[in-house]
């Protein structure tokens, strides 16, 4: 009997050791996560909590990229590691209920385009406007904690038509349809839908600049907010000013409403850039490289 209680003995050893090693490297990668994304906690207790949701999380992330190789794996540790994946959805994601209004107005106050039988036919497999020249794209933003995804991508839309009729390409104000488009089912950092967005930028007259009325990730008043700028002082925009727009359109139409991949290609590939909104919870885990459509379905 002693022999086999030794071995017990030693195998209970070896995996002490090792969930402690584990636990070693969990501190760690936690530590360095806070650094990366610039993490504080207001106490003990909650720098306590976000660690064992982080440590859950990495535990997720395991399963996600077991058996894929390094060019196939997208997933990775994000900003979000130290959120539940309910917070997650509350913070950044537009409610369902939003959503589906959104289509319904789409439906009810837009035309559907309808592409030429020979844009129907001649769809390029392949083609990118990052490459157009002159340029027609802005930069990729961050939203930060407001589910604004539906206002940026309505305006950078906007962006890229403005540059494409032959304006030069010029960031334009998200913030001004967050602060200012409270119509319908659109609610700011609660979320919205593009067709409101169109909707409130044509009874406005139009946009102002990103520079004039700069992005703020909350919402703010309409006709006057603060903002932090880049020298991290406190400063006073404004607000809206018809005198200041910049970019305008007259009207605006809607490509599909059933997930037609040919016909948002046929638009892309002969029109312009398009505006749309996806489901983006497995984001939480995405770190970066391409998507396949089975990961994630387009809410057009």
């Amino acid at each position: 009997m002693l022999r086999p209680l030794i071995v017990c003995l030693v195998f209970l050893a070896i995996a002490l050791t090792m969930l402690s090693w584990t636990a070693t490297a969990d501190r760690h990668r936690f530590a360095e996560f806070r650094r990366t994304h610039n993490k504080n906690y207001s106490s003990d207790a909650e720098h306590q909590s976000r660690y064992e949701i982080f440590v859950n999380n990495l535990a997720v992330l395991a399963n996600l990229t077991q058996g894929l190789s390094e060019e196939e794996n997208i997933y990775g540790v994000t900003q979000f590691f130290d959120l539940t994946m309910e917070e997650f959805i509350q913070g950044y994601l537009i409610p369902e209920e939003t959503l589906r209004a959104t289509i319904q107005e789409m439906r009810r106050d837009a035309t559907p385009y309808e592409p030429s039988p020979r844009e129907k036919r001649d769809i390029p497999t392949c083609f990118d406007w990052r490459n157009h020249n002159p340029p027609v794209i802005t930069p990729v933003n961050n939203q930060g904690a407001c589910s604004s995804c539906w206002a940026f991508s309505a305006v950078e839309e906007i962006e890229s038509m403005w540059a494409l009729a032959g304006h030069p390409l010029t960031p334009l104000s998200v913030s001004q349809v967050v602060d200012c488009d409270t119509g319908g089912s659109d609610r700011g950092c609660s979320g919205g839908g593009p067709p409101g967005a169109y909707r409130y930028i044509q009874s406005a007259g139009g946009l102002e600049s990103a520079a004039v009325y700069p992005y703020h990730a909350s919402n703010g008043n309409c006709g006057k907010h603060a903002y932090q700028s880049e020298k991290s002082v406190t400063s006073c925009n404004p607000g809206f000013s018809a005198g200041s727009i910049v970019a305008r359109f007259s009207s605006w139409s809607f490509v599909t409403s059933t997930y037609d991949e040919n016909a948002m290609a046929s638009f892309v590939a002969n029109t312009g850039p398009l505006s749309v909104c996806v489901d983006a919870l497995t984001w939480y885990y995405y770190r970066g490289g391409k998507k396949s459509y089975g990961e994630f379905r387009c809410h057009n």
